[in-house]
């Protein structure tokens, strides 16, 4: 394998055992790239950098949209509890509310409230 050293040990320890060495490379194989000449090493590694970069823009374009989502959610939040202060602010709110559930309901803003 052309290693020295920290895995020879592991290729002489599995030498005999062809099953597991089969199960190893199968493991390895999709990683395992053969290069015949530097113009291919180069082709290679300007794949990989342009891969790379790609993968930045879409980190980036991530980071953007994510941003960009929790600013509308703060805005919705924010817009939701405005308008539920302005519907229990509301008088008519309380009055259809005493209607469903059958009796008066004060509001509020109502003298008679006693909350």
């Amino acid at each position: 394998m052309g290693e020295e050293g920290y895995l020879s040990a592991e290729y002489r320890r599995l030498k005999d055992d062809s099953e597991t060495m089969a199960k190893m490379y199968k493991q390895g194989e999709p990683y395992l790239a053969v290069l015949s000449d530097q113009t291919e090493v180069h082709e290679f590694r300007e794949e990989t950098k342009g891969l790379r970069q790609q993968v930045q823009d879409l980190k980036e374009r991530l980071q953007l949209q994510e941003e960009e989502v929790k600013r509308g959610n703060i805005k919705y939040q924010v817009e939701t509890e405005e308008l539920l202060k302005e519907l229990v602010n509301h008088p008519k709110f309380w009055n259809l509310l005493g209607k469903h559930v059958g009796r008066d309901i004060p509001g509020p803003n109502d003298s008679t409230n006693t909350k």
